[in-house]
């Protein structure tokens, strides 16, 4: 089991750099600021919300007077990850968002204040540390983006994604499943071969002659 770990989870953080990458180049785009702000209503509405946040970030760049009424599904969500609850955690975030006039160059003092545990670590993962990225190459700062990035295959969950350990514990410990960028390339193998049934073809199978099985 050690070895296979010590295998697998070498082949899921380069996976996960793919992803990585994909959110740098998304954020090289002169759109950046808008493609930020969809990933955060996808993040926060991770489980069934997102279009209600799709829907409160309308009414704040509205700059409506009253919260429209929203339907949020609250069904396999932990009461503390309760949609309705990050109404005013949405709404600074969007106002943080909005001031940037450039990709950051640092996580904002403030919004590490606000924000902690598992949403921090994806919220540093999946945005932050991208649109960092994207600024460091924009200015072919180089040594700066490695940085970057080495900081962004250190990330640690709290907890591993729940759907990820029943399915893969069999051959990763959970402490492999925590780190970010094994996540993330479990989701990359997931959407490029296990969703389109590409077993024969799988890259974990390339290494060990078998493959992993839902």
């Amino acid at each position: 089991r050690q070895n296979l770990s010590e295998s697998f989870e070498t082949t899921l953080v380069k996976m996960g750099l793919n992803r990585f990458q994909e959110k740098v180049n998304r954020y090289r785009h002169r759109g950046w600021q808008d493609y930020a702000l969809e990933d955060l209503c996808h993040l926060l509405g991770k489980g069934g919300n997102e279009s209600g946040f799709r829907q409160l970030l309308s009414h704040f760049q509205n700059e409506g007077e009253s919260i429209p009424s929203i339907h949020w599904h609250k069904r396999g969500i932990r009461p503390h990850a309760w949609p309705d609850k990050r109404i005013d955690l949405a709404l600074a975030l969007f106002s943080y968002f909005k001031k940037w006039e450039d990709r950051p160059i640092s996580i904002p003092e403030k919004i590490s204040c606000i924000v902690s545990g598992h949403l921090f670590v994806e919220l540093k993962g999946n945005i932050f540390l991208p649109l960092m990225g994207s600024r460091a190459l924009i200015n072919n700062n180089f040594v700066t983006y490695q940085s970057i990035k080495l900081e962004w295959t250190s990330l640690k969950l709290p907890t591993p994604y729940g759907r990820f350990v029943k399915k893969y514990s069999p051959i990763l410990p959970h402490k492999t499943i925590k780190k970010f960028a094994v996540s993330q390339g479990l989701l990359w193998l997931e959407n490029h071969w296990c969703h389109s049934n590409h077993c024969d073809v799988c890259p974990l199978k390339d290494l060990h002659g078998t493959t992993v099985q839902n």
